[in-house]
């Protein structure tokens, strides 16, 4: 027997299992419902139909049968060369696969099925499209399969097993809904199954298929990102608990709303609202992150909207009264001043108009959305103009001014070392010494504060701008890759190999999100020492003797 014969025999031999003789294969042949939208063959069997199994054939036993054609399906997804192919061979083996019942209940006797058998015309079809596809990779998935047809002529009006196959009338399309295979985690992208031309995201959806949103979740290894994010956002909920505790210490005790203090509570103000942000999406980020499989913006999601422009308005508040501490430490301790002592309408205007008109301008420019981690930012194309460069403006200059604060009193220590020889020299630089010491012994934690603060900006200014990038301007060659890996089976963590070599660091980016979320408790370590806590025990101490003393008066 000639190989392409024995092939057809096998296809006829499998159609006669599924299909015939009762008396001979027992078991009872049956109308059933199909397995539903993940099977091989769903996007050709509607809803309203049924299929005839005889009784000895299990529907998952046939779907396990069929796996190379489901790899062909969903490589096709990369290729439109080979749809038509695919589609062909799809018609065909599910046809002969799953025969449709023509009526809608359990039948008991094979006799009086009412069957629709698949055209001749189905087979010579494939041979058609698939013979002259150019797709070597997905041909070679379709031509291995058992049900490929060598040859079509074997298929007659009366073949093997009195099985008669229609040669008239038939229309290969008919009945056929085309949709993509998309393997996990890509999901369909259902515009484009209703119009080529359509798509539900054009940056990553392709073929049919999309990548779901956040899209960098599915880029490691599964649970991955979930994971980290969910520990960053607790740090950041702790953060914000630890700034609020500063903030109300600031407000509530006595002397802690004077100035230079003020400044401390400005500062711890912008720092919990830079915190607190965290309670948009804690714990189910998605609902910040994502509108379908699209990123949200400020026009499709509100709560980004409003989350978005109270994080830029706490960013740049928070650097703004950071360097102002850093500015007024300078003053106080190089130059013998205190200038800003009677600025503080001046001082309140600059620390919260500024950032409220760059929130403004986010806002109007239509510049708010989700990139990355787990909050909404300014878009990466903006960024620059809308946060990182005013910060630099802020945080560069306090930062300079910071060194040559340091520097002077580096200098002013060493010239009172070495200046014995002139007493009255001498005196006057151990007065500037003592006067030095003094600053720097009463405002050394916001110093350090401001030291903190720029290495955050530094740190996550360069991870925006060279890692990030990475991702919101993919390979194409990676995507291709990767969506190849998926598409033959391969899963979420076997794939996570591939496109992490084109992701930033998995610990660098944790990293980035925790080191930007510790500023609230580094807030909390550096001013609430013990005596801020002596001041709440007076404080408390005071409240309750007053609220004793008019009993005490009335016992009297």
């Amino acid at each position: 027997m000639k190989s392409s014969q024995y092939y057809s025999l096998i296809v006829l031999m499998l159609v006669g299992i599924i299909w015939n003789v009762h008396d001979v294969l027992g078991g009872e042949p049956t109308c059933s419902v199909y397995i539903g939208k993940d099977g091989v063959c769903s996007n050709y069997i509607g809803n309203s139909d049924y299929i005839y199994l005889n009784g000895t054939v299990e529907l998952l036993d046939i779907e396990n049968s069929l796996g190379n054609l489901k790899i062909a399906q969903g490589l096709s997804i990369l290729s439109n060369a080979s749809i038509s192919c695919v589609e062909a061979f799809t018609s065909y083996a599910c046809a002969v696969a799953y025969p449709k019942c023509l009526a809608n209940l359990s039948i008991k006797d094979p006799q009086i099925a009412s069957i629709s058998l698949p055209c001749k015309s189905t087979c010579s079809n494939v041979q058609t499209e698939c013979l002259n596809s150019q797709d070597k990779v997905v041909l070679s998935y379709i031509k291995t399969s058992f049900l490929f047809p060598k040859n079509c002529d074997i298929i007659r009006q009366e073949p093997l097993l009195n099985i008669s196959y229609p040669t008239l009338n038939c229309n290969k399309g008919e009945g056929i809904n085309v949709a993509s295979r998309c393997f996990p985690p890509l999901v369909e992208d259902t515009l484009f199954t209703i119009n080529k031309s359509q798509s539900l995201n054009f940056d990553f959806c392709g073929g049919g298929c999309c990548l779901p949103c956040p899209q960098s979740y599915f880029l490691y290894p599964e649970g991955y990102l979930d994971k980290g994010f969910l520990a960053t956002q607790i740090i950041r909920a702790i953060s914000s608990l630890a700034a609020f505790i500063v903030m109300i210490s600031y407000i509530t005790l006595p002397g802690k709303r004077n100035y230079p203090n003020s400044l401390i509570l400005f500062a711890s103000v912008s720092i919990f609202l830079y915190s607190s942000i965290v309670f948009f999406s804690i714990g189910d980020p998605r609902k910040i992150q994502c509108v379908g499989v699209n990123h949200s913006t400020q026009i499709n999601n509100n709560l980004c909207a409003v989350q978005g422009a109270l994080l830029i308005f706490a960013t740049h508040a928070t650097a703004i009264w950071v360097g102002i501490i850093i500015l007024n430490l300078h003053l106080y301790t190089v130059w013998n001043l205190n200038f800003l002592s009677n600025k503080q309408i001046w001082l309140n205007c600059f620390g919260w108009g500024v950032p409220l008109f760059l929130t403004v301008m986010a806002l109007i420019s239509k510049s708010v959305n989700y990139q990355s981690g787990t909050l909404c930012l300014v878009k990466q194309e903006n960024s620059g103009v809308l946060l990182f460069y005013p910060l630099a403006v802020i945080v560069v200059p306090s930062f300079i001014i910071h060194v040559i604060t340091f520097l002077n009193i580096a200098k002013a220590t060493q010239r009172a070392r070495h200046s014995q020889k002139i007493v009255s020299n001498f005196s006057e630089l151990m007065s500037h010494k003592k006067h030095v010491l003094q600053a720097v012994k009463i405002q050394w934690r916001a110093l350090l504060l401001a030291i903190i603060l720029v290495g955050t900006v530094t740190f996550y200014w360069l991870f925006y701008f060279v890692e990030l990038s990475r991702f919101t301007s993919p390979n194409k060659g990676f995507e291709n890759e990767w969506v190849q890996c998926i598409q033959l089976g391969g899963g979420q963590n076997e794939c996570s190999k591939i496109s992490q070599r084109y992701m930033p660091s998995y610990g660098l980016l944790i990293t980035t999100e925790l080191v930007a979320g510790l500023i609230g408790i580094w807030l909390f370590i550096l001013f609430s020492n013990h005596a801020l806590w002596r001041d709440w025990k007076l404080w408390i101490s005071e409240k309750f003797k007053e609220k004793l003393e008019p009993d005490q008066f009335f016992a009297i």
